[in-house]
């Protein structure tokens, strides 16, 4: 088990249009007991263009880097359109690169349910997702929030760090 780290640094694809936000101080525990004492990590954030995947911490690519999809509409594209192609082989290569890829769905699990005006089977969409995963054993599913507003983007930023801290510091 590794120590958690005084600061660590998220770093975001430069491609992302809104990207999630991150707390600037993250309180966790490494010792979830009781007696298990909090570390306060300093969070910074960097923008480069990266070759798979949208988030990741800085030096740990090759342990864990999350995709993510920030509307139903988004998924329906990658999964049910010509699109289909180019999005399992960016699966492909994520799961290629990194130990622990994630997919990381920045919209809430009401909109999965009934049909929207741009994907009227939302059900046929999440069958695709996850007969696609089923192919996929390391990728895990992280989400189900509503990205909207500011406070929902910054909590899904610290829940994804906490996901991407999970992986790279276990």
């Amino acid at each position: 088990m590794r120590k958690l780290p005084r600061s660590v640094t998220v770093c975001v694809d430069t491609r992302e249009k809104t990207p999630l936000l991150f707390p600037p101080v993250l309180t966790a525990y490494k010792d979830i007991s009781r007696r298990g004492k909090a570390t306060n990590i300093v969070v910074k954030t960097k923008e480069i263009e990266m070759p798979e995947g949208d988030y990741c911490l800085d030096g740990f690519e090759g342990t864990c880097i999350v995709e993510r999809k920030g509307s139903m509409r988004e998924l329906h594209q990658n999964l049910l359109t010509k699109d289909r192609k180019r999005f399992l082989r960016a699966l492909d290569r994520l799961a290629e690169k990194t130990k622990w890829p994630g997919l990381f769905l920045g919209f809430g699990w009401q909109g999965t349910t009934k049909g929207l005006t741009h994907v009227p089977e939302p059900g046929r969409v999440m069958d695709a997702l996850w007969q696609t995963i089923a192919s996929y054993p390391t990728l895990q599913v992280i989400g189900g929030w509503n990205a909207r507003y500011d406070t929902s983007r910054r909590q899904m930023g610290g829940g994804l760090l906490r996901f991407m801290l999970g992986k790279v510091y276990q």
